[in-house]
Formats: C-alpha cells, structure tokens, sequence
C-alpha cells in the first residue's frame, strides 16, 4: 500500500507540473500573440505602405514581449543615393527621446544618495537662476524632469543649433537662462522647453564629476546592454543620412549637433539596442530605472496626457501606454512600452518634418493598433503644417508685390512727392509703420508662436522657417528703404525742376 500510494503521489505530483507548465505555455501564448506572425507581417506591410505613402527614405522598427525582442526590422532606404538598405543595425537621432536616459540617470542617482528629486536647483547649481532669481531658487529637479520649472518652449529652443563640443559647453548654454523670463509659476503647470534638460544634463555632470556622455554611457548604455548607443558620436559607421523635407520632398540634410544637444536629444541608437533598453524598463529585475507607479501617479498633468520622468504617460485603454516622440535634424522617432502588457516599440526614421508626432505616430499607432486591436489613425497627424505654410506663402507673396509694384512705379516716375506734411505722413511714414508689424509678425511673434526662434525654424522646418525670414527682412528693408527712395526721388525731381529754364 505504501508503494502504491507513493506512486500515487508522485503521479499527481508529475500530472500538477505538467498541467502548470501546459497553463504557463497558453498564458505565453495567450500574451505572445499580440505579437504573432500574421500581425507582425500586417504591421510589416502596414508601415512599408505608409513609409512610401509619406515618402519617409528609411526606418527601423523594433517590438519587444515578455523580456524578448520579438521583431525587428528596417525598412527603405539609409542612403538614397547609394540604395543602402535599413536594416536593425543602422543608426539615428531618436532626438527627444533621449530626455529619458537623462530622467533614468537623475533617479539612478536619487537611489545613490547623490541627490533628491526635491532639491532646490541652486543646491548643486549655486548660480543657476532665471530672470527672476527670486522665483527660480524655489525651482527643484523634479520641476526640471517634468517640466514644471515655468521655462517656456521658446526659450528651450533657443540653443538648437548650438555646435560646440567644448567640455563646458552645457554650462555655459545653462548660464544663459538667467535671461529667461518664467513663463508660468514654479510647479503650478506643464510647460515642454528644453530648458529643463538642458539643466539637468549640467547638474549630473557637477555632482558626478564626469561630463554626460560618460555618465549616461556607464549608468545606462553599458547596464542595458546597448554597445551601438552613444551620445554625439562623430564616427558612425552605419549611421543613416538624414532627410528634410522641403517642398514635399526629401533632401539630404548635415548637422553636427553640439554637447548641449546632448541631455535634450543627443543619443543615437539603433533598433536592437533599442529593444535592449525597452526591455531593461519593463523588466522588475532591471538595475535601471525600471516602470514604477509611483512616479506615475506623481507624473503631472499635460492635457490628455501626463509627464513622468522622462516620458510621457498615456490612458491606452489596456493601462498605461508610456511613451515620448523625438525630432533632431532630419530624424523622427518614438518609443513607448505598456507595462501592464510586458510589451514596448520603437521606430526611427531618417527623415523630419518639422511636426514632431506627425510621421511617426502615423506609423506607430497604425502598428499598435494592429497588435492591441485597436483604432489607430487613419491619416498623418500634423496635417496643420500646410495651412501654416500657406499663410506664410501668402504673406510673403503679399509683401513681395507691394514692394515690386512701388519700385515699378517709381522707376516709371509714377511716384508723386507730397506736397504737405499731411501728406508726407499719409504717403511715406504710414504704409512704412504698417510694414513694421509685419516684420515683428514674421520676426518674433510667429516663432514664438511655434515655440521655435527662426534658426531652429529653419533647421527643423525649412520651408515656414526660410519664408519667414524673407517676409519679415523683406517687410523690415522695405518700412526704411522706401521712405528714403521717396524723399531721394523728391529731391531728384526738385532739383531738375528748378534746372530747368
């Protein structure tokens, strides 16, 4: 009896294990097949019929499931000119996607005892201070991480084209916020600006000691397993050509970012080290900043999103989606995961816009759609740009004929001098101060507007960004060069009168 109830046992002990491992098998699957083969080769066509929809040259798509990359892929074109194909090697700018190494590393350090996500900024940066230095020293690094500091996008802009790769370069782009007037009260409201990142990539370097790119490389790249990642690297070698789009259509573009790019959207990855890092994130065992609903109920609110460190949090309809878009000189990308389903992505293109989510939210969501099934877009976001484009064209258009019909009519000696001072006003100096709004309009009012002073403008959007300048220097020369051609030809005139006999 004793043999047999050991038999028994030991057979209902063998039937639990095989049962257990059968019920772990269909979870998996169950979880695996939101990634299954016939959803991976319909989001495969889905974004080779968008990419050439768009006319995007090149992009790289990973997805990751359960701790594993599942897919990962290029798709078009590193080079056109050359026919050199994408593939899950190739390397881009993931641009603002970056923000959330920084925000990685900053929590890293505030488990380290380095610092604390409610210190003033002035605690490790004395000098640190915005136009109001009263309000700024109540500034912490938490308002910098979730863009609560009060800085504006303008003013986070402004150093987009900064090349220098001199090892203060960061803290001198820092030193200049003391010009920058707080665009809202310290913690009360979201307000995206590259500021604040630009001011965090500063502080890591002066309370560890060593510059960003070290930092990040130990902390995060070299963790996460991510050999091809690194921040403003001159030597690439599957680096993808970046495109801009003027007119429509893609142009080879060449940008050598400098260090103060780097904190804000320096990092240049490919799509396998990108699933590294997503699953890194996902993953509770992971030494690196991994998904914590702490910092998710904390994150601030943004409209239909919220903000957390470094990411952006999203109500998906499956719990959280966790994601961030990232624009650099003729690079789009955007990566998220949704934790409750152990499932991320990420896609880079070589090629911008000028509208940020635009294209690779046309792609992505389309995607995850696919695979969630769920509604994604049906059409590119972004769409607006043209209607900015027009106006601008119009505009522009408008002052050219002014200008080109009154030099015309003066060269025609259609031009009468006044003859009062009344008239003087009403002919020279009034369609002269009218021009001046105009010149501001283009000038200032518009780029602030976009959130972006004229140089980035023409870096990220070359179209809006070249005709806005022309429209305001044109309507700027013209309100003083043609106040001056009158009262020259005036004096032209008087002066053959009187030498007649």
């Amino acid at each position: 009896m004793t043999h047999i109830r050991i038999i028994l046992i030991s057979a209902f002990l063998l039937l639990s294990l095989v049962a257990s491992g059968w019920l772990a098998q269909a979870q998996a699957q169950a979880r695996d097949e939101h990634f299954s083969d016939e959803r991976i080769a319909a989001i495969d066509a889905l974004i080779e019929e968008r990419l050439s929809e768009i006319h995007i040259p090149g992009a790289a798509l990973v997805l990751v499931e359960n701790g594993e990359i599942v897919h990962a892929r290029g798709y078009g074109y590193a080079n056109l000119e050359h026919r050199t194909p994408v593939t899950p090697q190739t390397i881009f700018a993931i641009g603002s996607v970056s923000k959330s190494f920084i925000a990685n590393v900053i929590l890293q350090m505030q488990a380290d005892g380095m610092l604390s996500l409610e210190d003033p900024v002035t605690q490790h940066l004395p000098s640190f201070r915005s136009r109001s230095k009263t309000n700024s020293d109540s500034i912490t690094v938490r308002d910098l991480m979730q863009h609560t500091s009060g800085f504006s996008m303008f003013d986070g802009n402004r150093h987009q084209t900064d090349t220098s790769r001199e090892d203060d370069a960061l803290a001198r782009v820092v030193s200049k916020t003391r010009h920058y007037r707080l665009n809202r009260p310290v913690g009360a409201s979201f307000e995206y600006s590259n500021a604040n990142y630009e001011t965090l990539g500063h502080l890591i370097e002066v309370v560890d000691g060593r510059l960003l790119e070290q930092v990040v490389e130990q902390r995060i790249f070299k963790t996460a397993a991510m050999p091809s990642t690194g921040i403003l690297r001159d030597e690439v070698a599957d680096l993808a050509t970046p495109y801009r789009f003027i007119l429509s259509t893609p142009r080879p573009f060449a940008f050598r970012p400098g260090r103060a790019i780097g904190p804000k959207g320096g990092v240049y990855t490919n799509a396998e080290d990108m699933g590294a890092y997503l699953i890194t994130l996902v993953s509770t065992q992971s030494s690196i900043a991994a998904w914590s609903s702490d910092w998710a109920t904390e994150a601030v609110s943004a409209g239909d999103f919220s903000y957390g460190p470094g990411w952006m949090v999203f109500d998906s309809g499956l719990g959280p989606l966790v994601k961030h878009n990232g624009m650099n000189g003729g690079y789009s990308a955007l990566a998220g995961f949704a934790p409750d389903l152990d499932a991320g992505f990420a896609i880079m293109l070589n090629a911008s816009r000028g509208s940020v989510a635009g294209d690779v939210e046309y792609l992505t969501e389309g995607a995850w759609a696919l695979a969630f099934d769920q509604s994604g877009p049906a059409r590119m976001i972004g769409q607006a740009q043209w209607i900015q484009l027009l106006i601008v064209s119009s505009l522009l258009i408008a002052t050219g004929i002014w200008a080109a019909v009154f030099f015309l009519r003066l060269r025609n000696q259609k031009v009468c001098a006044p003859e009062s001072l009344l008239a003087a006003i009403a002919k020279i100096w009034l369609p002269s101060i009218l021009l001046l709004p105009i010149a501001y309009l283009a000038l200032r009012a518009l780029p602030v507007m976009f959130g972006l002073p004229l140089e980035a403008l023409r870096l990220f959007v070359p179209d809006i960004g070249y005709l806005m300048s022309a429209m305001g220097y044109l309507a700027f020369g013209l309100a003083f060069v043609r106040p001056l051609a009158i009262s020259i030809y005036a004096v032209r005139n008087t002066g053959e009168s009187r030498a007649q006999p």
